[in-house]
């Protein structure tokens, strides 16, 4: 009797999705819409993705979700919306859309983010990957809409005094909502100091002194 060979069955599923970051990058991030104007209605963080698997010919689709430990609400709060992973791409910056709202100005939400499986990727296998860099089950972000003390502040206090609101937002409307007061060297901390207080007499010849909310007078 002749033979028939039989069909080997090879095992299929679909490539994976990972949110992923470097050796020395954070998993987490914080925002604030108190450094921009009031017509600033929303903003995007952009948070690194890349495929566990073959690069495709064809576009496909990436879904995230919100897992436990968010307090920030789906719709209201923040989007996440489907968004398009390019062929031939095998790493991508996934839009978490935050939503600027009355109750940011009170309380600091957070958005726990996860990878969702859908019929184009599975969620990625965690651990280390290419080149130090890192595939992690969740990415968090912070966010809110009013100022607080940043973390930089002891380095400046020297130079234009303690911390009020109503000081870092002159000082914000002086150099920028973008500007990077941790990177300051002492010569530039010097020189901050004397813009600021240039700054304050011009404001002060238009508008009377400045006071803070804790009804002392804006000083440097």
């Amino acid at each position: 009797m002749g033979c028939k060979q039989d069909e080997i069955m090879f095992f299929q599923s679909n490539d994976a999705m990972s949110i992923y970051k470097g050796q020395y990058e954070a998993d987490s991030t914080s925002f604030s819409f108190a450094y921009y104007l009031p017509a600033v209605t929303k903003d995007t963080i952009w948070v690194t993705i890349r495929v566990q698997g073959k690069r495709s010919a064809e576009d496909r689709i990436v879904e995230m979700k919100a897992v436990e430990g968010t307090t920030a609400l789906l719709g209201k709060d923040f989007v996440l919306p489907e968004f398009v992973f390019k062929a031939g791409s095998d790493t991508a910056r996934y839009p978490v859309v935050l939503l600027r709202n009355e109750s940011l100005k009170s309380t600091t939400k957070t958005i726990k983010l996860s990878v969702k499986p859908n019929s184009y990727f599975e969620r990625g296998a965690l651990g280390q990957e290419i080149g130090k860099t890192y595939s992690i089950e969740t990415y968090t972000i912070h966010f809110n809409d009013y100022l607080s003390k940043p973390g930089y502040w002891s380095a400046l206090e020297n130079y234009v005094g303690a911390f009020s609101v109503a000081k870092f937002q002159f000082m914000l409307s002086v150099y920028g909502a973008e500007f990077d007061f941790a990177a300051l060297s002492t010569a530039e901390r010097l020189n901050l100091r004397l813009r600021l207080r240039t700054a304050l007499v011009d404001y002060e010849a238009k508008n009377g002194p400045l006071y803070d909310e804790n009804n002392q007078r804006v000083t440097f």
